[in-house]
């Protein structure tokens, strides 16, 4: 995760500083640019998606360790959640909110890539395909991760 943290970072400031102008946010299908943003607005709501994928990944598992177990919806949850496992099992849950957070940051980390990329050239066309692919990527990634976790807590060890 501070990987995909560094490289929004590094991102961010290298597009700040060649960005001098409105920034093409919106897309029609085909392509041609259907709305803008000046850069300080695109940046802060930049900075509000990466900090809700932060959240995602560790803040959330913060805020699932202190619940009380007959709150919490998860499989075996008085298996997985006896006093014995339950640091163990908030271990792993955080684990798995954390690759679906730096899964979720990279995928904005992507297609701002393409966005921003896009607003430096005269043409501030976008090609719809490389858009949709970065997502047909990611949802069956994050469908597996979900699946996998809901497996791993399903059985009893």
């Amino acid at each position: 995760m501070l990987a995909v943290v560094a490289l929004a970072i590094a991102q961010m400031l290298y597009f700040n500083s060649r960005i001098d102008k409105a920034i093409a946010a919106a897309h029609f299908a085909p392509g041609d640019p259907s709305g803008w943003h000046t850069k300080v607005p695109f940046f802060v709501l930049y900075l509000l998606v990466a900090a809700l994928g932060l959240w995602l990944a560790f803040g959330l598992s913060f805020v699932f360790a202190r619940l009380p177990a007959h709150v919490i919806n998860l499989p075996n949850r008085e298996y997985w959640l006896a006093p014995a496992r339950r640091d163990q099992t908030v271990r792993q849950i955080a684990d798995y909110f954390a690759w679906i957070g730096s899964a979720t940051v990279l995928l904005v980390l992507v297609e701002l890539q393409i966005l921003l990329t896009t607003s430096l050239s005269l043409n501030p066309h976008v090609q719809p395909l490389v858009v949709v692919v970065p997502v047909v990527v990611y949802l069956p990634l994050v469908v597996w991760m979900f699946a996998r976790f809901n497996h791993s807590f399903s059985r009893q060890r």
